[in-house]
This record gives structure tokens, sequence and C-alpha cells, in this order.
């Protein structure tokens, strides 16, 4: 089993609108990304480019990958315009190109690019995997973020799509 960790749209932008529970999802998300680096498990980044005059407009600060995250020198970063992580770029190709057969799938946000991801992967035949606390999303006018990663997590992907993991389990893989 090779595996990846896909950390999926934590730009700046994003994380400047304070989305549900920032510093935990943070806390989290750089826990998991050290221990992929000392376990020597890829990380591939994914970034999000949006319309001119939106928070994820090409080459704006907005658009940039938060300085809260240590990205190193190899990592791949995978920029994209649509939700799907693999729409229009070369995030399958590199995939297969390289036998990777499990994605530990984590970011922004839950019910868009991470939600649409874990589809496109699931239907391409990966071992989609979602670490749980380890994504996040906003309130809309429909549900509160924490009703959203809830449903996701539990109705919607959890043994259809994906395996809702806890950060103890993605260490004990």
């Amino acid at each position: 089993m090779k595996k990846v960790l896909l950390v999926v749209d934590v730009q700046k932008g994003l994380l400047n609108d304070n989305p549900h529970d920032k510093d935990q999802f943070l806390t989290n998300l750089n826990d998991v990304i050290n221990y992929a680096h000392e376990k020597e498990i890829e990380v591939i980044y994914v970034r999000h480019q949006s319309k001119v005059g939106t928070i994820l407009e090409f080459n704006t600060d907005g658009w940039k990958i938060s300085s809260k995250f240590q990205i190193k020198n190899f990592e791949q970063i995978i920029d994209k315009k649509y939700n799907s992580a693999f729409k229009g770029t070369m995030l399958d190709d590199y995939l297969q190109d390289n036998q990777i057969s499990d994605l530990f799938i984590v970011g922004m946000q839950t019910e868009l690019c991470i939600d649409s991801t874990i589809h496109t992967a699931f239907e391409l035949g990966y071992n989609v995997h979602v670490i749980k606390e380890c994504h996040t999303t906003f309130d809309n006018d429909y549900m509160k973020a924490i009703d959203t990663i809830n449903y996701y997590e539990n109705y919607l992907w959890n043994n259809r799509f994906a395996k809702i993991i806890s950060i103890d389990d993605f260490k004990k893989n």
C-alpha cells in the first residue's frame, strides 16, 4: 500500500474567513502533516484558484497556502480551478505513475472541494480515507459548520465513498 496525505485548500484567504474550530483544525492538521513527514509519507498540497476579485484570485496573498504549514521543497503543490483536485490537473496521472493506492484527505471546505475530491478519488478506484477533525468549513444559510461536518462524515462518506478515521488511526497505518 502506497499512500499520500492530500492537503486541500488550506489557503490564507479561506483561513482568514475564520472557518469552524480554526485553531484546533490547524493544530490537528499540523500534527498529521508532521507525522507524515516523520514517517516519510508523501504530502501533496492542493491550491484552489478562483476568479479575479475573489479571495482565492491567482497570485494574491489569499491564494497562497497558509504559512502555518511548513511545505518541504520537494513537496508537490497542485493548482486547480474546480472543486475536485482531479479535474483539469495532473493529480491522477501522478498518483498512477507512482503506484499510490491510498489517499488520506484533509483540508477545506468539507461540502465543496473535500467532498468533490473524495467522490472523484472513489470513482477512480483509490482507497479513500478522511481524517476526522482535519477538515473544516463555514456556517451557511442552511447548516452550522459542525452539522455539515457531521453529516458528511457520518452519513454521506463513511463506508460509502471513504473510510473515516481518527488522527490516532492515521498514525497506526
